[in-house]
């Protein structure tokens, strides 16, 4: 329900939890009128909601990394610092919509758009169990493409991210003996 009208049941709940930086990902669109409501009450006197201080601009992106795959959720955060930065987000995005519920951006052509917006971005990929696990969770890299390693050496994924407390010990124990540092996000 990621619409203006509410704005102030999602503000409600940042506030009362303390929380003082966030992004708002919808699947696969992103929309700059909403964004700029968020960011307009967040940079008013906030006397409202006083812990908030920022919103970043953010897109959830179904992505296929190999044919024979599924995809993976992509969270993309964008170093956007103005209107037209917003505003080309959008633009690209609805130029290369997706049509159906299921469908995913195919890793070349998910390049391609991140190329058009041409903003600086931070890429965080699901993860929803342990690195070297195949079964369970829905919409993780490690589902998403063979060797999940090779993906994360290339320094192409800023981040994973996860939903529970027990799958960021999963993913720290698959990372034990791994070369880069991987940041977890909760």
């Amino acid at each position: 329900e990621s619409t203006v009208d509410n704005l102030d049941t999602l503000l409600e709940k940042l506030n009362f939890n303390h929380i003082n930086l966030f992004a708002f990902s919808d699947h696969n669109r992103f929309d700059e009128n909403l964004f700029w409501k968020a960011k307009e009450i967040i940079d008013s006197d906030n006397q409202k909601y006083p812990e908030i201080k920022n919103i970043l601009p953010s897109v959830e992106f179904d992505v296929t990394f190999e044919k024979s795959k599924p995809s993976c959720h992509v969270i993309v955060i964008f170093d956007a610092v103005d209107k037209s930065h917003t505003q080309k987000i959008e633009k690209e995005i609805l130029a290369k919509k997706l049509t159906q519920k299921d469908d995913s951006y195919f890793i070349d052509d998910f390049q391609l758009l991140l190329s058009g917006i041409g903003l600086n971005t931070l890429l965080i990929a699901c993860q929803r169990k342990g690195l070297d696990t195949k079964n369970g969770g829905a919409n993780c890299l490690s589902d998403a493409c063979d060797d999940v390693f090779e993906i994360l050496e290339t320094g192409y994924i800023s981040a994973l991210e996860y939903q529970k407390p027990n799958v960021q010990g999963m993913i720290k124990k698959s990372l034990s003996k791994f070369k880069r540092n991987v940041s977890t996000i909760a």
